[in-house]
């Protein structure tokens, strides 16, 4: 009886030992951040991430919005019906669905952004390669894209700057920021675009929609313009 309690505890010992020195493994088969954005391939995989989440359609909400600016109108503007009507009416608040969604999907595309944007940062021996320099470009571009949306969208242009990915408590719940903060904010990156990206590339399938030099600058032009600042707009548009 004795023996067998013996070689029970043993064995337990022996189980937890293994066991412990497993969870101290990492998985070799996994991928990890420790371990990804080693080059420019890996970090291209992940800008392509970034342009997958532009296509999230709630990132311009085009329904909502044409109705809510008055490019669009119900039906029957006796008998209004439909998803749409609050937005022509002015009615929505904060709870709606549509404008928590917009919310989520431009944050999306910066937190995707941020990654690209830090996974390129690893890299920085190899900053001076015109790949990387243009892969930083779009990344760039869209998170201050989406910064710029989320101004004009929400809180009196008073939101939250997200520039990195966030890991602590303190990362995730962070304020708002003032409203001119969140503009020199997405005027750094847009201008980063507008001078680093190619105003046009080769001539390829994998090129196509791709970011550029002109789309930073119409971006660029429509913030100055909703600023009333003609000049440096038409600079810009022109």
């Amino acid at each position: 009886y004795n023996i067998n309690i013996l070689l029970a505890a043993l064995l337990i010992c022996c189980c937890y030992s293994c066991e412990d020195d497993y969870l101290q493994e990492l998985n070799p088969n996994g991928i990890s951040t420790d371990i990804f954005w080693s080059n420019l391939d890996e970090t291209e995989s992940s800008l392509t991430g970034v342009y997958s989440a532009m296509l999230n359609t709630y990132v311009h909400n085009i329904g909502a919005e044409a109705t809510r600016s008055d490019m669009a109108f119900p039906r029957s503007r006796i008998n209004p019906t439909g998803f749409n009507v609050p937005y022509y009416f002015k009615t929505f608040n904060n709870g709606d669905r549509k404008v928590r969604q917009k919310w989520e999907a431009c944050y999306q595309v910066i937190f995707r952004a941020n990654q690209t944007i830090e996974g390129l940062q690893r890299l920085q021996d190899q900053s001076s390669d015109p790949r990387w320099i243009v892969q930083m470009a779009q990344a760039r571009f869209f998170r201050g894209l989406n910064h710029f949306y989320l101004h004009t969208n929400f809180n009196n242009g008073e939101i939250i700057i997200r520039d990195k990915v966030p890991v602590s408590n303190e990362d995730f719940n962070k304020g708002v920021s003032s409203y001119q903060e969140v503009i020199n904010f997405f005027r750094a990156d847009l201008m980063y675009a507008y001078e680093n990206l190619p105003t046009q590339y080769e001539s390829s399938p994998e090129n196509v929609g791709r970011a550029t030099a002109g789309a930073a600058a119409t971006i660029l032009g429509t913030s100055h313009l909703y600023e009333e600042e003609y000049s440096e707009a038409m600079t810009y548009l022109n």
